[in-house]
C-alpha cells in the first residue's frame, strides 16, 4: 500500500491508497479556520488502509497549524463492533 495526494473526484486535498496499480481507498481533510475534519472513502478492510490515512491526516493537519481535528464514527455496541472507532480512538482521537 501506498499514498500520494491528488486532485482527482474527492476533495482537494485527496490521498488515495492503491493495491499495486488498482485504488483501495481515499481520504480527504477539509480545513475551516482552526478545525480539521477527516472524511473516508470506501477502503479494502483489514488491510491498514484507513489507519495510514487517518495517521497522514494527522500529520497534515498539524503540520499547518490546525488545533482541533474531528472526526466521527458509529458508537461502538457489544453486539455490533466498529473498526473505524477502534482506528480513531487508537491513533489519538479522544471520544467526545
Amino acid at each position: 500500500m501506498w499514498s500520494r495526494l491528488s486532485t482527482a473526484t474527492c476533495t482537494t486535498p485527496r490521498l488515495q491508497t492503491f493495491d499495486g496499480d488498482e485504488p483501495a481507498a481515499c481520504a480527504a481533510l477539509y480545513v475551516l479556520g482552526p478545525f480539521a475534519t477527516l472524511g473516508f472513502g470506501p477502503d479494502f478492510r483489514g488491510r491498514g488502509a484507513q489507519s495510514g490515512l487517518i495517521l497522514r491526516r494527522l500529520q497534515d493537519a498539524a503540520s499547518i497549524g490546525r488545533d482541533w481535528i474531528v472526526s466521527e464514527a458509529d458508537e461502538e455496541l457489544p453486539d455490533r463492533p466498529n473498526p473505524s472507532y477502534h482506528n480513531l480512538v487508537r491513533l489519538g482521537l479522544p471520544v467526545c
